[in-house]
């Protein structure tokens, strides 16, 4: 039976002193990351692995060789497939069209001499799948989630997260200085730059920044939820012509809008009278030029390469042509490659095997909640309901989207993205009025990943993310509860963290919770704060608040998946045995350790503080065994030892 690799590991460490090493030592000592990459892990190496069985898809296609049968790809379907990529994939005629195929846009830019026209030339931007300045998107009401709403959101700044523009610091600065440089080049494409645009539109960018929500606040639903009628939004926000805009993005049947950053939104649109309409024109070119440079020529693919990448992300050299436009495919008409994936790499006993597993997790939840000496008994029975409501979404959907009517061109790879996100914008503007899908998946079955919908009460494992190392059919189920195990019960527990206890069972945003139960739940989940808070990379601390709900998920995945396994070696002892040296127990935190090996360059991880949610790998292993009983048991920690705890000073909240 395939278990942990020996090879993995890295016995010079203490596993007491130092888990995610001990497991993952060996792995990252013969894994250096490669150049294209800004880092690298167990999750990266899956994803390559898929990326070559969908290019294998792909190559199937241009060959004509695919076939049908069931979730197989028809004919037109695998047209579109081979045309899209060939598009992608011919630089020669990319490289001749030049910017030719954003000239019209350019144009609408150019031609703007008025705020009448400029706010003309936003609503055609978005009409045409770009989104300037905010996003809209139809979703389901927080409040009342059997309804679509039109949702508002703020954007408009490159980096996506202010803490670049308003944090002073040496790294900022380097990515300020990368940014301008970056500014300059990228407009020089399309005629002559001067030095001074990169500085108008880092400091109109400043402007946007210092209005724009902190990214935990965005996270807040507290914060976020704000309904309008569109008649009071128009009057709330009167200098951008709402009403028209919502017409002409054919939203015209919407009556409400929920505005998540009303005062973003306001101050905003003050810019417009505010802000010379050259910078503006310079703000929205360079904008359509970002959003495109990965489509348009080599040459500007690698000017933009060398700011995202390089500057960013520390990577080296630019993945490979067929990986970039498979991406791009990807996005574009994902469920075609979905449909060949999953008949091609997963199987009915592996749906079932894990099916088992979460019928496991779910009764070893149901456990913890009972037993937790913190909530109380009407609160108690509540979570009961909502994960007793909780559904499951395994390996892909039960129906497949239709890409029919959507036009590709194997000469027009620039149309070919725009036409397929438009289709996507369509498609999700179409929901408006109609009842909630409750069976949509939002992702694709050839997605490395998982996630938990508060909306939807439902835990989602798309196909990909369901093989080895993270779940083997035929492995060692010690290996398999703690990895996808661990995963499982991290989206389960995300329906009950800090952002999921806002919603019911039914996904409405409803506080359901005892005032002393949220009292007593915070105080023990700033216990978790302070113990990421204090953990440091490359010298800068990990934010505790803004990665919590990760990090809550994380530690109650993990208990949960140990409650289960432990009950499954009550009923099979067949499994209680030793292997390689290692209890069952043991190598269960080892496959858990596993599933965050990873290692990744510098200036990856410190961008990685700023914009994500998910605090660094290592500490998403050794606090949450650190804080576990189980782990200091498997391990025999003592007090000398560097990850021990007493047991007063443990997070203990799932």
């Amino acid at each position: 039976m395939k278990t942990y690799n020996k090879k993995d590991l890295d016995t010079a460490v203490a596993p007491q002193d130092d888990f995610f090493q001990f497991a993952n030592g060996g792995w990252i000592a013969k894994n250096p990351i490669p150049p294209e990459k800004s880092s690298w892990g167990s999750f990266n190496a899956l994803r390559e692995k898929v990326a070559k069985q969908v290019h294998a898809i792909t190559k199937d296609a241009l060959a004509g060789k695919l076939t049908g049968g069931e979730h197989g790809i028809g004919d037109t379907e695998a047209q579109q497939l081979s045309d899209f990529f060939t598009s992608g994939m011919d630089m020669k005629t990319r490289n001749k069209v030049g910017t030719k195929p954003i000239a019209h846009w350019l144009d609408l830019i150019e031609n703007i001499d008025s705020i009448e026209s400029l706010t003309s030339a936003i609503t055609h931007l978005h009409k045409d799948g770009f989104s300037p300045l905010f996003g809209v998107f139809v979703g389901q009401d927080d409040k009342a989630s059997t309804k679509y709403i039109t949702n508002i959101v703020e954007g408009g700044i490159t980096l996506g997260e202010r803490d670049f523009y308003l944090v002073k610091s040496e790294r900022n600065e380097t990515i300020k200085a990368g940014f301008l440089k970056y500014a300059h080049e990228l407009l020089a494409h399309v005629g002559t730059s001067t030095k001074t645009d990169g500085h108008t539109i880092w400091d109109f960018e400043t402007k946007l920044a210092r209005i724009s929500m902190s990214r935990t606040d965005r996270h807040d639903i507290t914060k976020t939820y704000h309904t309008y009628s569109v008649s009071a939004w128009q009057k709330e926000c009167p200098a951008f012509p709402w009403k028209e805009y919502l017409k002409t993005q054919g939203l015209s049947a919407a009556t409400h809008l929920l505005v998540q950053q009303p005062e973003y939104l306001k101050k905003m649109t003050e810019l417009f009278k505010k802000t010379p309409l050259e910078t503006w024109k310079l703000y929205l070119r360079f904008g359509i030029l970002n959003d495109s440079a990965g489509m348009l020529t080599d040459t500007i693919g690698k000017t933009a390469f060398a700011f995202y990448g390089k500057v960013l992300s520390g990577s080296e050299k630019q993945e490979p042509q067929w990986k970039r436009v498979l991406g791009a495919v990807n996005g574009g008409i994902p469920d075609i490659l979905g449909k060949e994936y999953v008949r091609r790499h997963f199987t009915k006993e592996a749906k079932e095997h894990m099916d088992a597993l979460v019928d496991d997790l779910f009764v070893a939840f149901r456990a913890r909640i009972k037993n937790l000496d913190w909530m109380s008994d009407v609160t108690k029975k509540k979570a009961l309901v909502k994960l007793g409501k909780m559904t499951r979404k395994i390996g892909y959907p039960t129906k497949w989207r239709s890409y029919a009517g959507l036009h590709i061109d194997p000469t027009d790879y620039v149309g070919n993205i725009m036409r397929a996100g438009l289709h996507e914008m369509r498609h999700n503007f179409s929901k408006l009025g109609k009842p909630v899908d409750r069976d949509e998946w939002f992702m694709s079955p050839h997605v490395v990943n998982a996630y938990f919908s508060p909306n939807m009460n439902d835990i989602v494992f798309p196909a990909a993310i369901l093989q080895d190392p993270f779940f083997d059919h035929e492995g060692d189920n010690a290996i398999n509860y703690g990895a996808i195990g661990a995963v499982i019960g991290h989206e389960m527990t995300h329906g009950f963290d800090n952002h999921g206890c806002l919603f019911d069972g039914d996904g409405n945003y409803k506080n359901w919770w005892t005032a002393e139960d949220k009292k007593r739940f915070d105080k023990k989940a700033a216990v978790l704060v302070k113990q990421f808070n204090n953990f440091h990379v490359h010298g800068q601390p990990v934010n505790g608040k803004l990665t919590l709900g990760e990090n809550v998920a994380d530690l109650g995945g993990l208990a949960i998946a140990y409650d289960a396994f432990t009950n499954h070696l009550a009923q099979h002892p067949e499994e209680n045995v030793v292997q390689g040296g290692f209890t069952p127990e043991q190598r269960f935190f080892l496959g858990y350790a596993h599933f965050e090996c990873g290692h990744g360059r510098k200036e990856y991880e410190l961008m990685k503080l700023v914009v994500d949610e998910h605090a660094p790998s290592k500490s998403r292993v050794n606090l949450p065994a650190s804080n576990t009983p189980a782990w200091h048991e498997a391990y025999k920690t003592e007090p000398h030892h560097k990850l021990y705890l007493a047991e007063k000073q443990r997070a203990k909240i799932w």
